[in-house]
């Protein structure tokens, strides 16, 4: 008798209920676009020998965006990109993505070292802590944003009420305002972590790094997208796609001279008169109306006077 086989299905039931463990997660792998590529079918082939995948990509005017179908492909033609220093852009795997997370109410003179160690007492492991401070003054803020990994148990961070002897509140870290931008191109929908596009300088739109601006601060900013003046981080540029969707949708409906159709010309006349009276013709053809009863009076109504008998007189 095959006692394995007996033990393995033993195992799989547990009281009469068969053991229909769920299937792995699917993650999705972003795809990677390349710019300027002027032979695209010779690198697509390429890319399809150094991956050993039939890769399937798009065509984008001169852009070449691939996608790859496993994480491992995903890392190998990123690899190739930087070697070969291509141009292109794309985006984080889900399963590298991290928590981002912020403490309220812990003082702003406290050390990211002891809010990283008290959180290990708890079991949860910070890879990154540091303060946030405040765009418009520069100063620091009592909001401290951490990073962690996805995982159950970090999870819980979501919960913790105390760090040392602080009652805090921990919560989310909420999206800035309008669509995702790189700082190293300026473009829009991914981050400079993920880009390898040439750099502009957000200040005067420069083939540089912002670090590296070094012209006066009285010069006049420069928008590398518009060529207005206003910087590209500027909200209200008019190439920023929220802006073009809040255009499209206050712009007028005007209609194409080329393309519209030639409309007769209508003159305000009042119709004419119809040659026959329609209600005329109606009360003509229907018979006349009996009268209708007067209406009773409710006086009485005369006696007549009484017949008196006729008196001959006899000569």
């Amino acid at each position: 008798m095959d006692l394995t086989a007996q033990a393995s299905t033993s195992t799989s039931t547990d009281n009469g209920v068969p053991d229909t463990a769920a299937p792995p997660k699917k993650h999705h792998v972003p795809p990677i676009t390349i710019d300027n590529v002027s032979n695209q079918a010779g690198l697509l082939k390429h890319l399809q020998s150094l991956t050993n995948l039939k890769l399937e990509a798009k065509l984008i005017g001169t852009k070449l965006r691939i996608y790859p179908q496993t994480a491992y492909a995903y890392h190998l033609i990123r690899k190739y990109v930087n070697e070969n220093n291509l141009e292109s852009f794309t985006y984080i795997l889900p399963e590298e993505k991290k928590l981002r997370l912020v403490i309220r109410g812990l003082p702003t003179d406290m050390s990211p070292v002891e809010i990283i160690g008290s959180l290990a007492e708890q079991n949860i492991n910070v890879n990154e802590c540091h303060i946030m401070t405040s765009k418009k003054t520069g100063k620091e803020m009592p909001l401290f944003l951490i990073t962690l990994d996805k995982t159950e148990q970090n999870r819980a961070a979501y919960h913790v009420t105390n760090i040392g002897y602080m009652k805090v509140r921990v919560e989310a870290l909420r999206p800035k305002y309008g669509p995702p931008k790189c700082f190293r191109c300026q473009g829009f929908f991914h981050s400079s972590r993920f880009c390898t596009r040439a750099p502009r300088c957000v200040k005067c739109a420069g083939a540089h790094l912002v670090k590296e601006y070094t012209k006066p601060i009285e010069q006049k900013p420069k928008c590398c997208l518009c060529e207005g003046d206003p910087p590209a981080s500027f909200l209200g540029c008019p190439r920023n796609p929220r802006n073009k969707v809040v255009q499209e949708i206050n712009k007028p409906k005007e209609n194409n001279i080329n393309n519209a159709k030639p409309t007769k010309k209508v003159i305000d006349t009042p119709p004419p008169p119809p040659k026959v009276n329609f209600w005329e013709q109606r009360a003509n053809s229907l018979s006349p109306a009996p009268p209708r009863n007067p209406p009773k009076s409710h006086l009485p109504q005369p006696t007549p006077p009484l017949s008196q008998p006729k008196i001959s007189l006899s000569s």
